[in-house]
């Protein structure tokens, strides 16, 4: 073929120099400029018929390309002609499959063009001898823009319906993880518990053998939001795509899980037998989650809660399973370490009325929106204030001024109460701070929860609460109520005796 130099931007369907064979892995040869190649003289009506055919074969929703290309050679006068669309992967149409045809001496080479991008090529042999037979130049360049638009629009609707998946996935995935989102979850539990429901009436296993019980196991972080607000979201957002990946490594065959908020998860175990085996996946689901978590040189501990109800023992519907389930969580976050609880009658001390309250509570600590205020301490010898207490206080937006003596229990039963805390005492050592900035020395008093001195983590999270206020730990006393410091063990004692070290003191109380 001879070699002519390209044309600086050639119109749709015009040849260009340098694009030979499209095979992949092997572009021989060069394209020809249909200007410099001899034509037969114009032949208006074979053109102009078979051009009008080429529109009506293209407009198809999904044309046929064999069909396109012999109607393609008829118009143009070619022997034959092949289409070649190199859109990622190779995909090639010929009326010559056996023959490469890019690679003869004598063939014309022409863009495929479609939305500006050149994403394949059109390929025609002229008859022999080429002198007495050559193409026709309009009719090709025609038909090669008629065949950019009609491959160049199935192109474009796989890329829409690619789109249109991955809008789909997306839909039911969480981006950070790719585990199933609460949408996604929520129909899987629905369609679960619907086998469990008609599963019930029968006393043989239903589908492959399994059992037909089913377990909610739902699950998170505890004292995650301090993760967020020592190392920022970045860091945050790596633990919880590496539990979500501990998680799935974890779990066994016949269950499924997603992430249905920012550290929490949620597993649904299928074929299950009785409570007492989702108790044991589940603990075996945590012993998985354990282990330091390495982030940017820092190890990072992180305990996680669980909280488990079995169907069909504790519910056959979705909103039952799943409030017994997080009342389970609510009572395994009393705990500091990690724990797994199962869900008991005795825990349903929150009512449906009180779980609204435990959201808004939880986005009031969230969003910094409670307020917190000063007893003061006097010393009744000299009459003068030695100190203040911190006390939190709650104006709901809708139910005004919520009692001490309801928030604080109902944060205790639903594991909201170490956030709690350490919104007060991050915010007691701030005010102490600027305080003592304008020359006011005065101690401060924060309650801390029960079970606090089990807590091996405690002294450690009081001195970062202490460096990021800049205060000295002798300004601060920590309240603890009385059952607490009869608890005696080798936890507690080594809790005490961190925080001696950072010179708090320890104050007995009743705590709220």
């Amino acid at each position: 073929m001879e070699k002519l130099p390209p044309e600086k931007d050639p119109p749709l369907g015009q040849a260009n120099l340098g694009q030979g064979n499209l095979t992949q892995g092997n572009r021989r040869g060069v394209r020809r400029n249909l200007s410099s190649h001899p034509f037969e003289p114009y032949r208006p009506l074979r053109r102009a018929s078979g051009i009008l055919e080429l529109i009506e074969l293209a407009g198809d929703a999904l044309p046929e390309p064999l069909t396109l290309l012999a109607t393609t050679c008829r118009t143009v006068g070619a022997a034959a002609a092949e289409v070649t669309i190199f859109d990622g992967r190779i995909a090639r149409w010929s009326t010559d499959p056996t023959t490469d045809l890019s690679a003869s001496p004598t063939a014309v080479m022409l863009d495929l063009r479609f939305e500006g991008e050149v994403f394949g090529s059109l390929c025609l042999i002229p008859q022999t001898p080429v002198e007495t037979h050559p193409l026709d130049r309009e009719a090709a360049e025609l038909a090669a823009g008629i065949l950019s638009m009609s491959f160049g629009s199935v192109k474009l609707s796989a890329r829409l319906a690619a789109e249109l998946d991955d809008h789909e996935h997306a839909l039911k995935h969480d981006l950070l993880t790719g585990m199933a989102n609460r949408v996604a979850f929520d129909h899987m539990v629905e369609r679960a518990l619907s086998d469990v429901a008609r599963g019930l009436g029968s006393v043989q296993p239903i589908g492959d053998g399994l059992p037909v019980g089913a377990a909610l196991v739902v699950l998170d972080l505890n004292r995650f939001k301090e993760v967020n607000a020592g190392f920022g979201h970045a860091v945050g957002d790596l633990v919880v795509a590496e539990i979500a990946d501990r998680l799935v490594r974890t779990m066994p065959e016949r269950a499924v899980a997603a992430r249905i908020g920012g550290d929490s998860f949620a597993v649904l175990l299928f074929g299950v037998s009785d409570s007492q085996e989702a108790v044991a996946i589940s603990e075996r689901l945590l012993h998985g989650l354990d282990g330091p978590i390495e982030v940017e040189n820092v190890s990072l501990h992180v305990n996680t809660a669980m909280g488990v109800a079995f169907a069909p023992e504790h519910g056959v519907t979705r909103s039952v399973l799943a409030q017994r389930a997080d009342m389970a969580l609510y009572a395994a976050k009393e705990f500091p370490e990690s724990t797994v609880r199962l869900w008991e009658p005795s825990q349903d001390r929150v009512t449906s009325d009180q779980l609204e309250l435990v959201v808004d509570l939880r986005d009031a600590i969230e969003q910094g929106s409670l307020e917190v205020h000063y007893q003061p301490k006097t010393n009744i010898a000299t009459d003068s204030v030695i100190g203040v207490e911190a006390l939190v206080r709650w104006k709901h937006p809708m139910r005004g001024w919520v009692r001490p003596d309801e928030m604080i229990p109902l944060a205790e039963h639903t594991g909201l109460i170490h956030d709690l805390t350490w919104f007060v005492l991050h915010t007691a050592l701030a005010q102490c701070a600027r305080w003592q900035g304008t020359g006011l020395l005065m101690h401060v008093a924060v309650n801390l929860p029960a079970r606090s001195l089990r807590d091996p983590n405690l002294p450690n999270d009081v001195a970062n609460a202490l460096e990021m206020s800049g205060v000295d730990g002798k300004w601060l006393t920590l309240e603890i109520t009385e059952s607490e410091f009869t608890a005696d063990s080798d936890v507690s004692r080594q809790v005490m005796s961190g925080l001696r070290d950072l010179g708090v003191r320890l104050s007995i109380d009743d705590f709220g």
